[in-house]
């Protein structure tokens, strides 16, 4: 097998010099309508059919554990909101569907209540989700607007629910904004997803025992309080990816990389260790642990049934049989 590091050691043999460009910030955002002619859009394996949308590339957030602004090329850019309506439009006029997934790094809630008074001011019935930030400047009044155009679920980035931590990930978030985002998006009827991580350089077990018992509470809450079924919640132990700040500059965060084996020379993921906190092999325990323990309850207990929501997030699902054939 030739690694990476072979054909390097072929090249400096050949006296071969390798010159890397500068990359060139993007500045530039294709806006033409997306074209899906070709696909068995018939065939997928849903009730209706979705199609993806984007109205901004990059992200406008630069946090600690992401390689986002290193491997997506170019400044945050976005679309008019606009034509983003009106690709939408064209997509239903073309293709007849009515729901959209957005494909955003991050979707600006500002950006989405405009796409709202879009739609709403239109009178479409269209049907849509995305994955934002927690913000000051979502609040009932827009939550209830953007449910009204059609929003049915909404992706946060939690990360983590003690401000210690995100702060250190530069998360640019407070916990009182995840409050009462998560409380108002609920409120208005709209689900939630929570993704969050364990184990990110220093957290404690207790800090990290302290989010998951947060995104347990959000879905009883969002279950039994708001009559919203359909919330869920996604997490995995943190992994430290080649681009990332962390990765960068290890000593910031005190952790220590590992070197890779000459076999694992195209993999990202590099394993570590941390100077204090969850060590990489508690973190990954911690997670496997607690992965679908709020839906495995009721087997655990010996029940013969059990209580799921009608519809799970992709990275839900997938965790949940894996467990359950196991179990």
């Amino acid at each position: 097998m030739m690694t990476i590091s072979t054909v390097f050691q072929t090249f400096a043999m050949l006296k071969v010099e390798i010159y890397k460009n500068h990359r060139i910030e993007q500045t530039f955002i294709n806006d033409t309508v997306p074209d899906f002619d070709g696909f068995a859009l018939s065939k997928y394996f849903m009730p209706e059919l979705i199609l993806p949308v984007y109205s901004s590339r990059q992200c406008f957030n630069h946090c600690a554990f992401c390689t986002i602004p290193g491997a997506t090329g170019g400044c945050y850019r976005k679309m008019p909101i606009s034509r983003v309506f009106e690709i939408m439009c064209r997509l239903n006029e073309k293709y007849g569907t009515r729901v959209f997934s957005f494909v955003d790094e991050t979707f600006e809630g500002k950006r989405m209540e405009q796409l709202a008074d879009e739609i709403n001011a239109s009178g479409k019935t269209f049907f849509w989700h995305g994955e934002t930030r927690f913000s000051p400047t979502l609040s009932t009044e827009v939550f209830n607007k953007i449910y009204q155009s059609g929003c049915r679920q909404i992706q946060f980035g939690l990360e983590s629910y003690n401000q210690r931590v995100l702060d250190l990930m530069k998360k640019n978030t407070r916990v009182d904004w995840i409050d009462r985002n998560i409380h108002d998006c609920l409120n208005a009827g709209i689900p939630v997803h929570l993704f969050f991580m364990i184990g990110f350089p220093t957290e404690t077990k207790e800090e990290a025992l302290n989010t998951l018992a947060y995104t347990e509470n959000v879905l009883n809450y969002s279950k039994q309080v708001c009559g919203v079924p359909y919330s869920t919640r996604g997490f995995t132990n943190f992994g430290l990816v080649m681009g990332s700040d962390v990765w960068n500059h290890p000593d910031k965060y005190g952790v220590s990389v590992m070197p890779k084996s000459q076999y694992e020379d195209l993999r990202l993921e590099v394993d570590y260790v941390s100077g204090t906190g969850l060590t990489l092999n508690e973190a990954k325990s911690l997670s496997d642990e607690h992965h679908i323990d709020f839906y495995m309850q009721e087997v655990i207990n010996g029940s013969d049934t059990i209580d799921l929501p009608q519809r799970l997030h992709i990275s839900v699902t997938h965790n949940f049989f894996r467990k359950l054939t196991t179990a």
